[in-house]
């Protein structure tokens, strides 16, 4: 049937900023949506506050709203956009739970909008748990034994009934938030508290344990016609007990027998018409091997993270064709966009291709946290591996990870006792895969390995093959290197940079011996076309690539673990194969050059972790676009399913490959691209630059000299001295038995960090020679000192400078310098960037101030003769303004920059490395296929001080805090993992950002913090704020010299004290002498002395421990929770935040933040619930305003 011509205008509603369990598939989905509206004609009117996805970008929507993702929010946005429709089955988690909010207030009835695709009806069938469980009993599908609760006390009641071990599981939640196992009574209150708390409803499904069976996940479609097409069935390598989040998964299904598959796609079919679902959703199974039973779990009556898998493992597109069929469209309406010839009607098929899906974990940046894995998901990312073996895929995934990790077998796992190798064997953690390789070479039977962890024998006979043939190069060495032998090691996975070590050869050596002996990879398409009768139907219209040494494999006959129904004679393409024609690829030699424009390729930036998030597949495709719109084919390598830039639409070749020297080499010598681009995929393109440029690839943004001026920090203050650029003292240390004395020589405080990074890994402010002890004996037991040592790079020791710290984000062609303007961080000096709030344009920033910056930033790039993006981080100290970094590639604030300024900064950059001037007025809009763009504004201004001459509001207001501005919130994920400690420092914890907007820099903290209204009910403060801020500079115009409001200092502080306590708002101290504290969390932080006596002088009082956590329980306005001075008090603070985090009290770990946001509460003027499309808040350039901005040319 036709769609529905009703649906004129929709809104979307996005998923908001990256959290564990809400990454960047809802990026990737929602681009999608907006797209395929657009492709309709249909007016897209969009919410997401999320800056660094694509679909935010003001090309995919026709008006765009950055507002807080709340009920209220969307109440606003729907009395004054009146849509036709709501799409929320996009959005993840927070899309569902915001269309059943809007219901139960009577929202759509009364604004006359209906829910798009699956309906409120539907939508609850599927999250509520005690709904969906009566449902599957109607319908005579088997559900484990289990009971809806709303209380602890029918939780213990249930229990008492089945037993233990008990499966949690909260309605509507993301990312198996809350869930969990419990094992006896007390793990059952606590985790049941836990759970009850953080779903909408407080309703948890308390089930028997199925822990042990196989997981099985089927992605499938139902249209309105009642047609239900099921797109793929994956595996979980990893059993039930373990988030799939958390998994190894598979595609296609390994081990389950094709009838058992076929039993549970028809049961998937029944469920998906049950529910009522129109379009796409994922079902999970718990499959017993032995008994060939299986039992419902769950339905995701939404797209979700496995969908993104599914299509990326399929060539399906599941997002664009849910949002079709809920304009009314049947599936076979829709041709395939991705296939010529076919309708999404027909199902794909894999044919003998492994397609493997590994996760990133972030431990490394809680090294106190509890790595054990179970029902809540932790990792941050995914990387996507695909091959013709299940070994292949495997070492291709490891690799992938970018954790140091060229080979299973690990040194580090060999130190473990037997013991621990047991337990760790019992109880998984995020290095199971290599501990599975340890306990291997150690002689453990498979047998004995699949009793212990319940993965499939299949599945650790293929680690045994690798973990065999790694010791095998290991142990005979050169002796080892033949061949048959190389050609062996790289059928079964075997990394080049492993090979090497293994026999003492450079890494580039192995490669050029190993193409003299022809031992080169095949380079194929994803072929995942439909099959009519016994035929492949369609042609690809838009293939992805991988590389495999699957033919060496059939050469010389080596057992390895092929998909189901792969044959092992038959090869599933070449690079000859006809599929590939007029594709580029190896063909493009032999082809006239002049026949097929140049190659631009890429490097993207793998799985999304901490400090390298979405924001850089955002700048891989807005890089993407810019080389296309200079004639280039864009051709893209990059290995994360959850993003964009993997999309093949997006490109004209996309490579699903790891991000390494080998990998990446193959796509250069096949691709012979003319233009290599590094800068815009983070730190994982810009490690990759050096090695390329060593191989003699023609990497246009980034050269040797660049790099070790910027990165190597003794070099880079011998250049900024040279350039007489003010920056701090500092030294390397190349031991860390040498680390103390150089920590003295220096003074306190001081920042101590490795080089070459990104988030500020291992990075720490020392503040005294105990800080010293501590951080050694921190980098010893992380395996540091002997990485230190083989890399040569060293430690860096900073005199660390108080103050405001700002940076500036710049496109340059070598000369002439643009500048979209600054971001002035919330926080003082000594938190990482990253982790920051920060006003963008800075509104309280003293002029000369801006005009020094941008100064300096002229001569470094004139000076190193660079051209394209920069990100330049300053401290200004009241005197002066200083150089703490320079970053030689886009960074996670240009995006947002160009979000507010509605210009694409990144294509202008492309445009500079490669052309060598800006495309000023030149049109640099998405290729076709992507509505909408516009050309790049020409820009001039002032840079720092002053908002966009655009705007009207407060433009005559002598307060410059008047005016509109934007403000970056950083988000974190830190409930998600027990035991991550909640710490503000050099070193980046957030795992994404929001973006809020103001009419003035006051409505802009109110919206990020909306705690004015609750103020009444009171605060909760663990020390006084004004801690650390004693000895902060001053004078009669305030802290730092500066005037603005925002800053604080101790006067300011006695002043608000003052000020709350006048207005009877209750300000509350932990009580040291509080009985009630809980042995295990020491003692909480002194209230007594000096401290205490001028607390009780302004009206603070003291709060008892149980007291303490009532509140928290009774959601008070909001916890002031700063890291202790003494660690001893470590245990207590993340107690409290932890508890204030899970019932959704505000945290304020910064004083300076606090201080800001109680300005802000306390300002009369304020309008917090203020909603307005971007446009509205007029900080980029305007058609009809003529040419003035903030941003400059310099």
């Amino acid at each position: 049937m036709p769609r529905d011509t009703s649906i004129r205008k929709v809104l979307v509603i996005g998923s908001g900023p990256i959290v564990i369990g809400q990454a960047a598939e809802f990026d990737y989905s929602g681009t999608q949506a907006c797209l395929a509206l657009r492709d309709e004609g249909i007016e897209v009117v969009l919410l997401n506050n999320n800056p660094a996805t694509l679909m935010t970008d003001p090309a995919l929507s026709h008006r765009l709203y950055m507002e807080p993702l709340t009920p209220s929010v969307v109440e606003a946005i729907l009395e004054r956009e009146r849509p036709d429709g709501i799409l929320a089955n996009l959005g993840g988690q927070v899309g569902l739970n915001l269309a059943l909010a809007l219901h139960k207030r009577g929202s759509l009835r009364r604004l006359g909008v209906r829910i798009l695709g699956t309906d409120i009806e539907g939508i609850a069938r599927g999250e509520d748990r005690e709904a969906f469980r009566e449902l599957m009993h109607a319908i005579g599908e088997p559900v484990p034994r289990s009971a809806t609760v709303q209380s602890v006390a029918e939780g213990l009641a249930f229990a008492r009934e089945v037993g233990f071990p008990l499966i949690l599981r909260p309605a509507f939640t993301l990312g198996g938030e809350g869930s969990g196992i419990a094992h006896d009574v007390r793990e059952l209150e606590e985790r049941l508290e836990t759970a009850l708390a953080l779903s909408p409803i407080h309703q948890v499904l308390v089930e028997e344990s199925i822990v042990g069976w196989k997981e099985i996940e089927f992605e499938g479609l139902r249209d309105v016609a009642d047609e239900v097409l099921i797109v793929t069935a994956m595996e979980n390598v990893d059993p039930m007990g373990i988030h799939t989040g958390d998994s190894v998964v598979v595609a296609p299904a390994f081990t389950v027998p094709p009838e058992d598959l076929a039993r549970m796609a028809q049961a998937a079919t029944r469920i998906y018409r049950a529910v009522g679902l129109v379009g796409g959703a994922n079902i999970q199974f718990a499959y017993h091997p032995e008994r060939r039973e299986y039992r419902v779990i769950e339905i995701n009556p939404r797209v979700s993270r496995s969908s993104a898998l599914a299509s990326k493992a399929t060539g399906y597109p599941i997002a664009w064709a849910t949002t079709k069929l809920s304009l009314g469209y049947t599936l076979r309406e829709l041709p395939h966009p991705m296939l010529r010839g076919v309708s999404l009607a027909d199902p794909p098929v894999l044919r003998g291709q492994v397609v493997l899906k590994v996760p990133r974990f972030a431990f490394d940046k809680f090294p106190d946290a509890d790595r054990s894995l179970g029902t809540t998901m932790k990792a941050t990312g995914e990387v996507l591996a695909i091959d013709e073996s299940f070994e292949a895929a495997l070492a291709k995934g490891v690799r992938s990870l970018e954790i140091g990790a060229f080979s299973l077998t690990n040194s580090r796992f060999a130190e473990l006792s037997d013991a621990a190798v047991r337990e760790e064997l019992v109880r998984p953690t995020d290095r199971r895969l290599f501990v599975l390789a340890e306990a291997i070479r150690r002689g453990m039977a498979v047998e004995e390995l699949a009793r212990l962890t319940a993965i499939d024998p299949l599945f650790l006979r293929a680690v045994e093959r690798i973990v065999r043939e790694e010791e095998a190069w290991s142990r005979e060495g050169r002796a080892r290197l033949t061949r048959e032998n190389l050609a062996r090691a790289k059928a079964l996975g075997l990394s080049d940079a492993y090979l090497a070590k293994s026999v003492g050869m450079a890494e580039a050596e192995l490669r050029r011996l190993r193409a003299e002996w022809g031992i080169l990879p095949d380079v194929r398409p994803l072929d995942t076309r439909p099959v009519r009768g016994e035929e492949a139907v369609g042609e690809i219209a838009r293939p992805y690539f991988y590389f495999t040494y699957a033919s060496f494999a059939r050469e010389l006959g080596i057992d390895v673990t092929r998909p189901p129904g792969a044959h092992p004679g038959a090869a599933a393409g070449s690079s000859s194969d006809p599929l590939l024609a007029d594709r580029g690829v190896e063909a493009a030699g032999r082809k006239d050059a002049s026949s097929r424009p140049p190659v631009g390729l890429v490097l993207g930036s793998g799985p999304i972790r901490i400090g390298q998030g979405i924001e850089f597949d955002y700048a891989s495709v807005h890089a993407l676009w810019g080389l296309q719109a200079l004639g280039y084919a864009p051709v893209v390598v990059n290995n994360n399913p959850e993003t964009v830039s993997t999309d093949a639409s997006v490109v004209d070749r996309l490579y699903i490959a790891p991000l390494t020297v080998e990998d990446v080499w193959e796509v250069v010598r096949r691709e012979r691209p003319e233009v290599i681009l590094a800068q815009f995929g983070g730190q994982t393109s810009l490690n990759l630059a050096l090695p390329l440029l060593r191989e003699g690839a023609p990497v246009a943004d980034v050269n040797l000299e660049v790099l070790t001026t910027t990165e190597g920090r003794e070099e880079f203050y011998r250049f900024l001295d040279t350039l007489g650029i003010p920056h701090a003292e500092g030294r390397r240390v190349f031991r860390l038995d040498e680390l103390e004395a150089a920590a003295l020589e220096l003074g306190f405080p001081l920042l101590v960090r490795p080089s070459f990074v990104i988030g500020g890994e291992a990075m720490r402010v020392l503040r005294n020679a105990r800080d010293v002890v501590a951080y050694v004996r921190d980098l010893r037991e992380r395996g540091a000192e002997a990485l230190l040592e083989a890399t040569g790079e060293g430690l860096l020791l900073d005199r660390f400078l108080d103050g405001i710290e700002f940076e500036i984000d710049l496109v340059t062609d070598g000369w002439e310098v643009l500048v979209p303007g600054v971001f002035r961080h919330i926080e003082g000096s000594g938190v990482h960037s990253g982790d920051s709030h920060a006003f963008f344009p800075a509104p309280d920033l003293p002029e000369e101030v801006g005009r020094r910056a941008r100064e300096i930033a002229v001569r470094i790039v004139r000076a190193l003769g660079y051209r394209g993006a920069m990100n330049i981080q300053f401290v200004y100290d009241g005197h002066d303004v200083y150089v703490l970094e320079v970053n030689p590639r886009v960074s996670r604030t240009l995006p947002i920059a160009g979000k507010v300024r509605g210009t694409s900064y990144l294509k202008a950059a492309v445009h500079a490395i490669v052309r060598g001037a800006h495309p000023e007025g030149e049109d640099c809009s998405p290729p076709a296929g992507f509505a909408g763009g516009g050309s790049l504004a020409r820009s001039r201004g002032r840079v720092g001080g002053d908002s966009p001459e655009t705007s009207e509001r407060g433009k005559d207001s002598p307060d410059p805090l008047a005016r509109p501005v934007s403000l970056k919130v950083p988000v974190f994920s830190h409930r998600k993992i027990r035991g991550a400690f909640v710490h503000l420092g050099p070193e980046m914890t957030s795992t994404g950002e929001a973006l809020v907007f103001g009419r003035t820099a006051y409505e802009a903290l109110a919206k990020a913090y909306p705690i004015g209204k609750t103020l009444l009910k009171g605060g909760i403060f663990l020390d006084l704020p004004h801690r650390g801020l004693e000895t902060r500079p001053g004078n009669a115009s305030g802290p730092y010299g500066l005037s603005s409001p925002l800053v604080s200092d101790v006067r300011r502080w006695r002043e608000m004290y003052r000020e709350l306590s006048e207005k009877g708002i209750p300000l509350w101290l932990l009580d040291a002498a509080d009985a009630d504290v809980p042995v295990e969390a020491a003692n909480p932080p002194r209230t007594g002395g000096e401290r205490g006596r001028a607390a009780e002088a302004v009206g603070f009082r003291r709060l008892a421990w149980e007291t303490a956590l009532e509140l928290i329980r009774g959601e008070v306005a909001f916890l002031y929770a700063p890291w202790p001075d003494d660690m001893r008090f470590l245990t207590v603070h993340h107690e409290i935040v932890r508890l204030a985090t899970l019932y959704g009290v505000p945290v304020f770990l910064h004083p300076d933040l606090l201080y800001a946001s109680l300005v802000a509460a306390l300002n009369p003027a304020v309008d917090p619930d203020f909603v307005a499309p971007l446009e509205d808040y007029a900080l980029g350039v305007r058609p009809d305003a003529g040419e003035p901005s903030e941003a400059r040319r310099v």
